[in-house]
């Protein structure tokens, strides 16, 4: 499913993207799970920079394993992203 959520962004070009990051879920969701104060609201014009960042901001807050053992730009969704050229290509 992660990759289907990169490649859905082939079919829009977002002038920028706000990332309300005030409650954020670090485990389960996206209905339900561990939620935390993150505190943050981020914005961007680069999709794949703006979810490093977010995962950045999960990382700090103690994520799940798959979150804290993956190294970001090794994350699915974002490796399939850079792949698909929807944002930076490196960190």
């Amino acid at each position: 499913m992660r990759k289907m959520i990169a490649e859905i962004n082939l079919a829009y070009k977002p002038d920028f993207i706000l990332m309300d990051g005030i409650e954020v879920f670090t485990d389960g969701a996206p209905m339900s799970g561990v939620r935390k104060r993150a505190d943050v609201m981020l914005i961007s014009r680069d999709r794949i920079a703006l979810d490093a960042v977010g995962l950045c901001v999960l990382k700090s807050l103690k994520s799940n394993d798959k979150i804290m053992n993956t190294p970001i730009f090794k994350q699915e969704q974002i490796a399939r992203a850079m792949e698909l050229k929807l944002g930076i290509s490196a960190p």
